[in-house]
């Protein structure tokens, strides 16, 4: 995989090369840019996520029982071992 060309000082693990993790999976939003504004910001446009996020929908409607949990750990798990198939790493 071709190295991140990003100008900045720290080391990205976000490969640039966007056709190459954009394809469409279930449980990944789409991205479809990433580029470094004249400012060194690098800025992703990626698809709406229109349902929110889990710490938004667990503060709402409060605990969730244990199948929804386990449903939303293989989700996320099989997000992550795609994209650890496509080589890239997930960070926060």
């Amino acid at each position: 995989m071709p190295k991140c060309a990003c100008p900045l000082p720290l080391c990205l693990t976000l490969n640039c090369n966007v056709p190459s993790y954009s394809k469409k999976h279930p449980f990944i939003l789409q991205t479809w840019e990433v580029f470094v504004n004249d400012k060194n910001q690098v800025l992703v446009v990626q698809e709406y996520a229109n349902r929110n996020d889990i710490t938004s929908l667990m503060k709402k409607k409060g605990p969730q029982n244990e199948q929804r949990l386990l449903v939303w750990a293989m989700q996320l798990y099989k997000a992550l071992d795609y994209l650890g198939e496509m080589g890239i790493c997930h960070r926060r």
